[in-house]
């Protein structure tokens, strides 16, 4: 082998050669449960008995289902009389391991995984079958089923000098982590055996310090003009604590005026603010100060909590009031720790506690409702050096999507972020993500992280940063929807048609668009939901289904609307900005026309005998979620079922698929009766729509 500079090869080393490993002087006996012997089974169907050894017990197997559709896990309760033994060595103790079980249909038996041992006693644990979705032979469920456990062992170890200490698995100096290989050997005690090596597991020790939050954050107060792709930027100065230490990485957070006034206070309260910070107009001198009062929690010298006010005394942000924010948090008298299985409700404000208190868990609030602008952690070590940061996309591979080595020129996974040259404890971060057709307003702060993940406490919040672009109007008000049903005399089709309140004039407000979707986890969002239609100003609102074959009869309907006003921007362009969506608006509509009976084709072929075999059935749908019957006469003059389905498929089929075996008495239509008579084979379809209503007219086919 020769490689070449920068090239990535691989040499195996010959991990089975005793003299390569240090040996720990912990030893784990084997625990003994049993001599259990069994039949091993082979393909040809003989067998021969092998000790299996394990946990050999009746137990109940249950299938996990999540809503009736199989997981591929199994619940396996032991009997209560069975009594788990634990493992004499306290530095040891059972975890997951195999179970084997009998399958359907076969004599053998089957080694599963162990996902997790539930409880002791009685003994009950969950595997997992892999091949769950394609095996033609399932585990057997039900009661007294036997099964052969075999639990795994879990080890604790302990120090040993200059093998298995500190020094040795622990990383040093400016190093984040260190590898260190961990293998096992069985050994035969009376013969005094020993086995291979097992594969190695790698224990990683990392180098974790406690991070300090950033000592300060600078930035303008606005943010770049949008660029030909309506974004625009921002970049702040976070100055890092060193203090001889070389900081891991940092997490820089943002959010928006408006999610934070909406985790503060209830959707009446919001509107309040808004009419009050909108008739001060944008040309209010106390703007930047008001908001930066807000989001930092500056209270005023009294005894209660109160935002301060702007220096004129003109304006004071309310109290929050939204009894619908929570805060997964643990109170203790004046103080409260977090925890993520505990939720209260921290507004209003409860007076009974100290000022301090509130200004704690209104900032504990405001921070909540930042996110990360970044997948990962900006990794320190990583940054490049300079001043100017860029929106290129993180650099990690090379062109043949090889990993680049961090000491390769190529490799800058963070390009948003560099270290000044001069101080190197300064980051400069750039925020490349940010919509310039919005007309938010941004607030940031950043957390230092340790390796582990842990955060320092946030850094004071820079903002209030102000973009040069139109705000998004508020939401359309739906004062009523309405169901139209279908009026064949009238030719008017089934529509849902809305009712909205006007907008002021001044928000120049062109057209309306409405968002469908039948499904309600599509609905937290109208970009997973479907355009259905732009009306103009003026006309009327509704939803006639032009996109559909059908209207979808009796399902859920799930609507937002939103509103598009037109602007001229700073480029002299018009542009459209829509507005928030409307609330969800569920609703149905129904199907009031009996639905038509389906023209049938038939397709088959014909034996010798002049026979019909084969004989399939094929018409179109009539109806949405519409149930079709099929029907053919017999012998004595009447109508017998023989299938029934319901279905939207615009072509409908029978036997569905050409099968046969399900249905033989569309294999073979006899030409005649045996006396020589002709057979006229006769069959129609009833259709049922989706309020049941049924066709009035029918239409036969004669074979």
């Amino acid at each position: 082998m020769q490689p070449k500079a920068n090239d990535l090869f691989y040499i195996n080393e010959n991990a089975d050669n005793i003299t390569a490993w240090q040996k720990l002087i912990k030893t784990v006996d084997l625990f003994h449960f049993s001599n259990t012997v069994e039949p091993i089974y082979e393909d040809d169907g003989s067998f021969h008995n092998e000790v299996v050894g394990g946990i050999s017990q009746p137990a109940t197997i249950e299938r996990i289902d999540s809503n009736n559709v199989p997981t591929g896990g199994y619940k396996i309760t032991f009997s209560a009389s069975f009594i788990f033994p634990t493992h004499p060595d306290p530095d040891v103790s059972w975890i997951k391991g195999s179970a084997r079980m009998k399958l359907n249909n076969t004599n053998k038996k089957k080694s599963f995984p162990v996902v997790s041992i539930v409880s002791k006693q009685p003994l009950q644990i969950v595997i997992f079958d892999p091949e769950y979705l394609t095996t033609l032979n399932p585990i057997t469920t039900g009661t007294a089923i036997n099964v052969n456990y075999h639990p795994g062992y879990k080890v604790y170890l302990g120090a040993q000098v200059n093998v298995f200490n500190r020094e040795k698995i622990m990383p040093a100096g400016a190093l984040n982590n260190k590898k260190t290989y961990m293998a096992l050997r069985s050994v035969d005690t009376t013969l005094n055996y020993n086995s291979i090596i097992t594969n190695p597991a790698v224990l990683i020790g990392r180098n974790i310090q406690k991070p300090q939050k950033p000592d300060a954050i600078a930035g303008p107060s606005f943010a770049t003009r949008p660029d030909f792709y309506g974004k625009s930027t921002y970049t702040l100065d976070f100055t890092l604590s060193t203090n001889g230490r070389t900081p891991f990485g940092l997490v820089v957070y943002r959010a928006t005026e408006r999610a934070i006034l909406q985790a503060l206070y209830t959707p009446e309260t919001l509107q309040v603010i808004i009419a009050d910070l909108n008739a001060m107009g944008d040309t209010d001198p106390y703007k930047f100060k008001r908001w930066e009062y807000l989001v930092n929690v500056k209270a005023d010298t009294g005894l209660s909590f109160m935002f301060l006010k702007d220096e004129l005394d003109n304006y004071r942000f309310p109290n929050p009031d939204n009894f619908n924010t929570e805060a997964f948090i643990i109170i203790n008298g004046n103080d409260f720790i977090t925890d993520a299985n505990n939720s209260i409700r921290p507004f209003p404000l409860d007076s009974s506690k100290s000022k301090a208190f509130h200004e704690k868990i209104i900032k504990h609030v405001v921070e909540n409702v930042f996110n990360s602008l970044t997948e990962t952690p900006v990794i320190f070590e990583y940054l490049k050096s300079g001043y100017q940061t860029s929106s290129s996309q993180p650099k990690v591979h090379d062109i043949l999507g090889r990993l680049l080595y961090p000491s390769d020129p190529g490799f800058d996974p963070f390009p948003m972020a560099v270290r000044l040259p001069d101080t190197n404890a300064i980051v400069r971060f750039t925020d490349y993500s940010i919509n310039g057709n919005a007309r938010n307003i941004y607030f940031y702060f950043a957390r230092e992280v340790a390796l582990n993940t842990q955060m320092s406490d946030p850094s004071d919040i820079a903002g209030p940063v102000v973009l040069v672009d139109a705000f998004p109007p508020e939401a359309p008000k739906i004062r009523k929807i309405v169901a139209r049903e279908e009026n064949p005399y009238l030719n008017t089709p089934a529509a849902i048609q809305f009712e909205i309140a006007d907008y002021l004039e001044s928000e120049n407000i062109i057209s309306y668009q409405i968002f469908r979707t039948s499904i309600l986890a599509d609905t937290a969002s109208t970009r997973s939901m479907q355009l259905e239609a732009s009306v103009d100003v003026g006309l009327p609102i509704e939803d006639t289904f032009s996109d559909l074959q059908f209207p979808p009869f009796g399902q859920p309907l799930y609507y937002r609307l939103v509103a598009l006003r037109k602007i001229i921007n700073e480029r002299e362009q018009e542009e459209f900005i829509p507005s928030q969506p409307s609330e969800l608006i569920m609703t149905n509509i129904m199907d009031v026309i009996n639905p038509l009976a389906p023209e049938i084709t038939v397709n088959s072929s014909v034996d010798a005998n002049g026979n019909l075999v084969n004989v399939r059935l094929f018409w179109p749908s009539t109806t949405f979620n519409g149930k079709y019957y099929v029907y053919k006469m017999n012998n004595k003059g009447n109508w017998e079922n023989l299938y029934s389905v319901k279905t939207n498929n615009q072509q409908i089929d029978f036997p569905k698929n050409g099968n046969f075996s399900d249905y033989p008495q569309m294999a073979l239509l006899n030409k005649t009766d045996e006396d020589g008579n002709t057979i006229y084979h006769r069959f129609k379809i009833t259709v049922e729509n989706a309020s049941g209503l049924f066709n009035l007219e029918e239409k036969e086919l004669i074979i």
